[in-house]
């Protein structure tokens, strides 16, 4: 049985499913899919697909709930998946917020 959602394969949405390429990624990615309603691709922005101020007020917190500290106006800035996790892997290695527990 082939699941395209582990193989990387296009899923019949047209949205490319690849693995996590870290614990950050795939908990962004859950968080997003779950808030959204949809599956989320890590490359285009959220913007583009559907985030908006109330859901970006819903990510931000369920973000905050995992120890993260993202950026309101960066969410709304055209931020994907991919720019988030990056901005708050840099957050935690400068020390500007804490581990994720």
């Amino acid at each position: 049985m082939n699941d395209s959602k582990l193989d990387g394969n296009p899923d019949p949405s047209g949205i490319r499913n690849e693995l996590p390429t870290s614990p950050l990624h795939g908990l962004l990615i859950t968080l997003a899919s779950e808030i959204l309603r949809t599956p989320v691709d890590p490359k285009p922005s959220l913007v583009a697909q559907g985030l908006d101020s109330l859901t970006a007020e819903e990510l931000l917190e369920a973000i905050r709930k995992h120890g993260y500290d993202a950026d309101y106006d960066h969410l709304l800035d055209e931020a994907s998946i991919d720019s988030l996790a990056s901005s708050l892997r840099k957050k935690t290695m400068d020390g500007l917020t804490p581990s994720p527990t």
